[in-house]
């Protein structure tokens, strides 16, 4: 819960990953972080999404950086603006279709910070009649949309409790592509109330099964 640093200290991408509630504006925060302690320049920032709509119990927590009924990628632009400050458009492309696990969105902002892109994804699913995008779609989306060269170093923000898990998890892409990642966390604010504890066994079982698909 407390892997907030990363062993990796010159990236070329950070990645945002997007979600639920303030997850969209905590991950922007927390690779605008890294840049000014870490003193970076030129590193891609590109916030990862899917087209997924505002859950109810999303929406009170969207209103305060974005709007009520935002997707996870407009939650994901509006948070990503707010975060790095960006006044001005951006330019994009979009490819719609009836189903909507497979649209998919890239919007690049024009200003940038510290001479880095901010930019933000939306990416279609691999498996669309059965689900939306999942976060190893985002990152193959985002891997093909930035033409991303091997050896490069990238790292990913997410909730901390998520950090084994994303990190295992997204592991085979970058060992195929020959790219080196690492995964940390937003500072946790709140730790989860007793009574809900079976969310931290659940994502170390999560953990555990990613390391066993990996097969090493």
């Amino acid at each position: 819960m407390d892997v907030t640093d990363s062993v990796i200290d010159d990236p070329d991408y950070i990645l945002p990953l997007g979600g639920a509630r303030m997850t969209n504006y905590d991950t922007p925060e927390k690779a605008r972080s890294l840049i000014e302690s870490m003193d970076l320049s030129g590193v891609t920032v590109a916030g990862l999404s899917t087209e997924r709509p505002a859950a109810e119990r999303d929406k009170p927590y969207y209103e305060q950086y974005a709007f009520a009924d935002a997707t996870e990628f407009e939650a994901m632009c509006c948070g990503m603006k707010k975060v790095f400050d960006l006044t001005g458009g951006y330019t994009g492309s979009r490819l719609s279709d009836e189903n909507p696990y497979l649209c998919s969105e890239k919007r690049i902002f024009d200003q940038r910070f510290r001479d880095g892109t901010v930019a933000v994804l939306s990416a279609p699913s691999s498996e669309p009649e059965k689900r939306r995008a999942n976060t190893i779609d985002t990152f193959l989306y985002f891997l093909e949309e930035f033409d991303v060269e091997e050896g490069s170093e990238i790292i990913f923000t997410t909730n901390s409790v998520y950090v084994p898990f994303q990190l295992m998890k997204l592991m085979n892409v970058a060992l195929e592509r020959n790219i080196r990642i690492d995964c940390v966390g937003v500072r946790v604010k709140d730790h989860i109330p007793p009574g809900k504890h079976a969310r931290y066994l659940q994502e170390i079982k999560a953990t555990i099964d990613a390391i066993y698909d990996l097969g090493l």
